[in-house]
C-alpha cells in the first residue's frame, strides 16, 4: 500500500539511517526529528497512525486509519522547523490547495488538511530540553498534515527498475498521465516536477502525485529563480539523492531559470515516456553538470535504437515533446493525449460488408483512391448501377489555387446536399474565403458570387438552396441563382438546420441559445436558453420525424467538462433532455445519430427519441474541431459521407509583422490560435488573446521578447489599451456564465478590477482617458449600439444608437471625434461623428469596413475591407465639419474572418496580424454507401 502523495519518498531504511547520529540532537535540531518518532497509535485529530511509509525533504508519510470512517489513509506531515520556514510552509499550503482543486481519476485525491500539537513522549529527551527543571513543561511539536488516499500499487520508478514496459502498457499509462496534466493545465496549474517517482501505478490506473512543486502561473519563487533554489537550498526540495533524478526530467527553460509553463511539463512527460519505452533515461550523466549539458545541447538516442519494435509515430510524438524550444513542442496535453490515443487504438473498420474500406492515417496513402475530379461521373454512375452496393472511397480536391477552410471560427468544410448531387464548401486563395459549389455528377466546381467570407454552409431540404453565414448575417443563394439574399442577423454563428416547414433553427452567437426564423427572412425568436453553467447551444440537426432536433450544449469556461452533451428537444425548444454525453456535435442520419468519440465515427440507433442498442464504430481518425465543439463530417440522404482525416485539422495561425505595404518582415510569435491582437500605443507591447474556446490573455514585451500571462482566469479576450499603454481593458467570461469588462495594469502589478457586469457579451473598443470613459458594444440583440461607462464603474449611456448595428467605436487622438462602423440593410460603412455627444455623421468611404484605426496624429483613418485589403483616407479635422480625401488602396493581408487578430501601430508604419497558415488541409474524403452496415 502506497500513498498517493509521495514527495520524493525514501524507504523506511533510508529514513531511519538519515536520523541516526549516536548523539542526542541539539535543541535547535530536535523538533524536525519528532515526526520520525510517531508511533503506532498516535492520534492526529481523528487519524490514528498505523505505520511509517517513507519520507522526503518535506517530511514523513504514514499509513493511518480514519477513525470516523474506518478507512485507511496516508498522512503526510510537515515538521515544525520546516513549518517555520516561510517558503516551505507556503509550498506545503500550496500543495494542499492545488490538489484540492482536482477530482480526476488519474490525480491523487486529497481528503483533508489539519494541524495538531504533539508532545515528545520521551522523558530523557524532555529532561534535556528542559535542563532538568521539573517545573518546566517540555515543548510540543506543532504539525501540519495532509490526508491523502492510500493506493495499492507501486511507483513507476520502481517498475522501471525491472526494465522497459510493453509498448501498449506504456501508451496506456502515458494517456492517463496526459489526461491528468491536461486537467491541471486547464486549471492554471503547472506540475514542474513530473518524473517516474511521482507517478503511481495502481489497480485503477496511473495516478499523478506530488503537486508540492506545482504553482499557479501567477506565482513566482520569491527571491531566487527555481534552479538556484534547487541547487543551494539548505533543505533540498526533493529528497537527498533524488535531485539528479529530478534534473533528468527538467525542461531546458527550467534549467536556465525561466519560469516553467505547461510546455515544461510536456518536456518532462516526453522524458518519462521515453524511459517507459526504452528502459533508459532520455538524458543522463555522471554529474549534475553533465545532465544539464545533455538536456540543453544534445538529443536522446532514437527510441528505435533501444526498442526496434516501437512505432515510428511514437518517435515523432516523443521528439516533439523533447524539443529544446517550448514553441516547437506539443502546445497542450490534450493534443498530446489524442495523438497517443490514436497510436494505441487498433484500426477500426466497418462491420463486414463487400469491398469495404477502412480509414487510417495517413488516410490518402492507405486508400485505393479513385481520381475524383476526372472521373466523377463514372464513379457515381458505378454507384448507381452496381448490382451489389459497394462502399467506395475517393477524394474531393479543392479548386486549383485554393485550399479548404475546415476548422476554426470561420470554417466551411465540405457539406453535402440532401440529394447527394452537390457539395458546398468554403475555399480560400490565401486572402478571401468564398463559397464554392461542386456538382458531384459532372465534377465541375464554381465560385458563388457575393459570398466573400462565407462560413458554415447548410442546405435547404429540397437541395435547391444553400444558406451560409457571412459578415454578421445569415444569407441564402439558389443553386442556379446569382445573388445571395439576407435572412437574418447572425454575428458569430455556430451552425443551423433548415426544416421542411420553412424555418431555420440557428445559433447566431457563440454564447447563446438557439433561435428560429423563417427561411424567407424576418425577426428571429429565441427558442432555447442555456442554463448555468452552460453558455452555448449550437450545431442543431433535425430528426427524421421533422418534429424534433438535437443540438450540443457546452460551457466556455470549461470546454472539456463532462457535462458537455447532445440534447434532444422539440423544434420549439421545449421538452429538452440530455441524449448522450459528447464533446462534439452529432448529426442525424435516418434513424441513427452519428457522432465522433476518441477520433472515431460511430453510429447508434434512435428509437422514440432514445438511444437503442450498442454504438457501431464506422471509421477511425475523423477530424473534430475542439475550438468550436464540431465533428467535421457531412452526410446525404442517399448514403454519401464526406469527412476529413484528423491530420487536416490545424487551427493555428501565424503571427507576423508586416510593413505599411503588407510585406512580411518577420515572425511575431509561434503559430497558435490567436483570437485577438492589440499593439500598445507606444509600440512596445502586444496584448494577445490565445486559445479557443478557452482564451488566455498574455502580454508580450517586444523589447525583451518575453511573453507572460496577464490574467489567470480562462476565457479572457478582446483587449484594449489605455492611451498611455499602462492598462488593459478586456472582456472576462465569469463562472456563472455572465460577462464582465475588467481593467488591469499591463505589468500585472495589481489584480484586475470589474468595470461592468452583464449577462450578455461585451466588446470594449476605445478609451477616453481624459474623461475616464470606456466605449464598448453589447451584444444583447441583433442591433448593438456604441455605449459608454466610466472606468471606475457607474451608469451606462448610449453614445451612438439607432437602426442597424453601430460597431467598433474608435476615438481620434484628440478625443473630439468618433469613427465607427454602421451595418444595416443599406450596407456596411465607416462614419465619423462628434464626441462626447454624437451629432451629425459623415460617411468616410463607400466600401465595407470591418476594423478601423486613427493614424498620423488623427490625420488619417485606416480601415480593413472584407477582402483583407487595408485602405486609408486622409482626414482634416479643422472647422465644424471634417473633410475626407478619396480612399487609397493599400496592402492586402492574408487573414480569415477573425479581424480582431490584426493591429496597426500608432504611426501606421507597420502592423501585426495573425494570418492563415500556409499548410493545406488536403482533400476531403468521400465514402459511398457508408451506411450499408447500419442497423
Amino acid at each position: 500500500m502506497v500513498p498517493c502523495s509521495g514527495l520524493g519518498l525514501e524507504t523506511r531504511d533510508s529514513t531511519s539511517q538519515r536520523s541516526r547520529s549516536g548523539l542526542r540532537p541539539s535543541v535547535g535540531a530536535i523538533l524536525p526529528t519528532l515526526t520520525g518518532m510517531l508511533k503506532p497509535g498516535t492520534r492526529l485529530g481523528p487519524y490514528e497512525i498505523v505505520d511509517s511509509i517513507g519520507s522526503g525533504g518535506m517530511g514523513e508519510v504514514y499509513r493511518a486509519r480514519d477513525t470516523r470512517l474506518d478507512r485507511s489513509v496516508a498522512v503526510k506531515i510537515l515538521p515544525t522547523e520546516l513549518a517555520q520556514d516561510a517558503p516551505l510552509r507556503l509550498r506545503f499550503e500550496r500543495e494542499a490547495k492545488t490538489i484540492s482543486q482536482f477530482n480526476h481519476p488519474h490525480i491523487c485525491t486529497l481528503y483533508d488538511v489539519g494541524e495538531a500539537r504533539l508532545d515528545t513522549g520521551d522523558s530523557g529527551l524532555d529532561a534535556e530540553l528542559t535542563g532538568g527543571d521539573p517545573t518546566l513543561r517540555p515543548p510540543a511539536s506543532s504539525l501540519s498534515y495532509l490526508v491523502m488516499e492510500l493506493c495499492d500499487g507501486q511507483s513507476l520508478a520502481d517498475r522501471l527498475m525491472k526494465g522497459p514496459l510493453p509498448i501498449d502498457q506504456a501508451l496506456t499509462i502515458a494517456i492517463q498521465i496526459a489526461d491528468a496534466l491536461d486537467r491541471a493545465h486547464r486549471s492554471g496549474i503547472v506540475h514542474r516536477d513530473l518524473k517516474p517517482g511521482n507517478i503511481m501505478l495502481t489497480r485503477s490506473g496511473a495516478k499523478l502525485l506530488d503537486f508540492g512543486l506545482a504553482k499557479g502561473r501567477a506565482q513566482e519563487l520569491s527571491g531566487e529563480n527555481e534552479l538556484t533554489a534547487l541547487l543551494t537550498h539548505e533543505k533540498p526540495l526533493t529528497a537527498e539523492g533524488t535531485i539528479v533524478g529530478t534534473f533528468q526530467y527538467m525542461a531546458p527553460e527550467q534549467l536556465e531559470g525561466v519560469e516553467a509553463d505547461a510546455r515544461s511539463d510536456i518536456f518532462a512527460f516526453g522524458a518519462v515516456l521515453y524511459e517507459m519505452v526504452t528502459g533508459k533515461r532520455a538524458f543522463d550523466g555522471k554529474t549534475r553538470a553533465s545532465v544539464i549539458a545533455s538536456i540543453l545541447e544534445r538529443e536522446p538516442v532514437p527510441i528505435s535504437t533501444a526498442q526496434p519494435l516501437a512505432p515510428a509515430a511514437l518517435e515523432r510524438i516523443v521528439s516533439a515533446c523533447l524539443a529544446k524550444s517550448p514553441d516547437e513542442r506539443w502546445q497542450s496535453a490534450l493534443d498530446l493525449k489524442r495523438e497517443l490515443e490514436w497510436l494505441l487504438a487498433p484500426a477500426i473498420e466497418a462491420a463486414p460488408a463487400p469491398h469495404r474500406f477502412a480509414l487510417r492515417a495517413p488516410v490518402i496513402a492507405a486508400l485505393v483512391i479513385l481520381p475524383f475530379l476526372a472521373a466523377a461521373g463514372t464513379f457515381l454512375g458505378m454507384r448507381a448501377t452496381a448490382s451489389v452496393p459497394r462502399r467506395m472511397v475517393s477524394n474531393l480536391i479543392a479548386p486549383a489555387g485554393t485550399q479548404f477552410v475546415v476548422t476554426g471560427d470561420a470554417a466551411g468544410p465540405v457539406t453535402l446536399s440532401p440529394d447527394g448531387h452537390y457539395a458546398a464548401f468554403v475555399a480560400t486563395n490565401g486572402t478571401v474565403p468564398e463559397l464554392w459549389l461542386q456538382s458531384l455528377d459532372s465534377g465541375t466546381a464554381r465560385k458563388l458570387p457575393g459570398t466573400a467570407n462565407a462560413m458554415f454552409p447548410f442546405w435547404s431540404p429540397d437541395s435547391r438552396s444553400i444558406a451560409f453565414f457571412a459578415e454578421a448575417r445569415m444569407m441564402a443563394i439558389e443553386v442556379d441563382g446569382a445573388t445571395p439574399r439576407e435572412i437574418s442577423y447572425a454575428a458569430d454563428a455556430r451552425g443551423a438546420v433548415w426544416t421542411p416547414g420553412g424555418q431555420i433553427i440557428f445559433a447566431p452567437f457563440t454564447q447563446t441559445g438557439l433561435f428560429s426564423v423563417a427561411a424567407t427572412g424576418g425577426t428571429p425568436k429565441q427558442i432555447t436558453f442555456p442554463k448555468t453553467p452552460y453558455t452555448t447551444h449550437r450545431w442543431p440537426s433535425l430528426l427524421l420525424d421533422g418534429q424534433h432536433m438535437i443540438y450540443l450544449q457546452a460551457m466556455h469556461g470549461s470546454p472539456d467538462d463532462p457535462g458537455t452533451s447532445i440534447v434532444i428537444a422539440r423544434l420549439d425548444g421545449t421538452e429538452a433532455r440530455t441524449l448522450m454525453p459528447s464533446s462534439t456535435s452529432g448529426v442525424i442520419y435516418r434513424n441513427s445519430i452519428l457522432f465522433v468519440r476518441g477520433g472515431r465515427l460511430f453510429a447508434q440507433r434512435l428509437e422514440n427519441g432514445a438511444l437503442s442498442g450498442p454504438a457501431m464504430a464506422l471509421f477511425d481518425r475523423v477530424l473534430t474541431d475542439p475550438g468550436t465543439w464540431r465533428a467535421v463530417f457531412s452526410v446525404s440522404d442517399d448514403g454519401l459521407l464526406s469527412m476529413y482525416p484528423a491530420s487536416a485539422g490545424s487551427t493555428a495561425l501565424r503571427l507576423v509583422w508586416l510593413d505599411s505595404s503588407g510585406k512580411e518582415t518577420g515572425d511575431a510569435g509561434a503559430a497558435a490560435i490567436y483570437r485577438d491582437v492589440a499593439l500598445s500605443p507606444d509600440g512596445e507591447k502586444l496584448a494577445l488573446s490565445v486559445g479557443d474556446p478557452n482564451a488566455i490573455l498574455y502580454i508580450e514585451d517586444l523589447r525583451r521578447g518575453v511573453r507572460s500571462r496577464l490574467v489567470f482566469r480562462n476565457s479572457s479576450a478582446l483587449p484594449v489599451w489605455t492611451p498611455d499603454s499602462r492598462f488593459i481593458v478586456f472582456q472576462q467570461l465569469l463562472e456563472d456564465g455572465s460577462y464582465a469588462l475588467m481593467i488591469k495594469p499591463a505589468d500585472g502589478s495589481a489584480v484586475e478590477r470589474t468595470i461592468l457586469k452583464e449577462r450578455a457579451a461585451m466588446q470594449p473598443t476605445s478609451i477616453d482617458a481624459e474623461r475616464g470613459i470606456l466605449l464598448f458594444n453589447t451584444r444583447v440583440n441583433g442591433d448593438p449600439d456604441i455605449d459608454a461607462v466610466p472606468l471606475n464603474g457607474g451608469a451606462v449611456r448610449t453614445v451612438v444608437g439607432g437602426p442597424g448595428q453601430q460597431l467598433n467605436g474608435t476615438l481620434s487622438p484628440d478625443g473630439h471625434w468618433l469613427a465607427y462602423i454602421e451595418s444595416g440593410p443599406g450596407g456596411r460603412y465607416t462614419y465619423v461623428t462628434t464626441y462626447p455627444e454624437a451629432g451629425p455623421k459623415w460617411q468616410v468611404s463607400e466600401d465595407a469596413a470591418y476594423k478601423l484605426w486613427w493614424t498620423a496624429g488623427g490625420k488619417e483613418i485606416r480601415y480593413l475591407r472584407d477582402d483583407g485589403e487595408m485602405r486609408s483616407v486622409s482626414v482634416t479635422l479643422e472647422g465644424k465639419a471634417p473633410q475626407f480625401g478619396p480612399p487609397r488602396p493599400g496592402s492586402r493581408v492574408n487573414i480569415n474572418t477573425n479581424r480582431q487578430a490584426i493591429s496597426l501601430s500608432a504611426d501606421g508604419s507597420r502592423f501585426v496580424a495573425a494570418v492563415l497558415s500556409r499548410s493545406d488541409p488536403g482533400p476531403a474524403i468521400l465514402v459511398t454507401n457508408f451506411d450499408q452496415s447500419l442497423p
